[in-house]
């Protein structure tokens, strides 16, 4: 059964959905993504919600979580109480698909950014110009991430995401507001040939075409 922690307020704000209801099993730990300490006694929590924070002051922050859920809720409760609060019980069977799709239950029709919770990253990679269009993020960062899944995009506009391509995938992509429902509408009615959030972008790239948005300063939790 979820649990949904804070009531849905309808709002103009931009919506940031963090997806971070994984364990962190990189080198041998077993620890709560979000947690994890990046720079200078700061969780990737902090450094996320501090770019998106400086990005836009009326952001509206949704964070999806599983495993060790009390620990992060704990710390987002005392440390930032306006971050609405998801948890996924089911994440140890489920795919990130499902705690987006839990997440936009739970937002308000806005634009909206979708991150996943691995990512540290600069203002830049969620300043979209053209917020007009759908937008999904390409990463042309010099350090070894560790995305085998890229992009085919034509004219600047994405074809499909596949793995074995040269350019990768940020994780970062954003819906804008005049296609909120639609996209949520499409998460809620998955068939069981979706498997992640990729399969749902592949299919709707023709329709929403989505246009690439590039930046270098994009890292994945090591």
């Amino acid at each position: 059964m979820t649990s949904f922690i804070h009531e849905i307020n309808n709002n103009k704000n931009t919506n940031f959905i963090i997806l971070s209801a994984g364990e962190n099993k990189t080198r041998g730990r077993h620890d709560a993504k979000s947690l994890t300490y990046i720079d200078e006694g700061k969780t990737l929590l902090d450094l996320q919600i501090d770019i998106i924070k400086k990005y836009s002051d009326k952001s509206k922050i949704t964070l999806a979580v599983g495993y060790k859920s009390k620990q992060v809720i704990k710390f987002s409760l005392e440390k930032y109480p306006e971050v609405k609060i998801i948890e996924n019980k089911s994440y140890r069977n489920t795919t990130p698909l499902e705690s987006l799709r839990l997440c936009l239950n739970c937002c308000s029709n806005n634009d909206t950014y979708v991150i996943y919770g691995d990512k540290y990253f600069e203002a830049d990679c969620i300043n979209i110009k053209d917020r007009s269009s759908p937008a999904i993020l390409e990463s042309i960062s010099d350090s070894k991430m560790k995305l085998d899944l890229g992009l085919i995009y034509q004219n600047s506009t994405l074809k499909r995401l596949s793995y074995g391509t040269k350019k990768k995938w940020g994780q970062i992509f954003y819906i804008p507001k005049d296609l909120f429902y639609d996209f949520r509408h499409k998460a809620n009615n998955c068939n069981k040939k979706y498997y992640n959030i990729f399969d749902i972008i592949n299919e709707i790239a023709q329709t929403y075409q989505f246009k690439i948005h590039k930046s270098k300063n994009i890292k994945e939790l090591l």
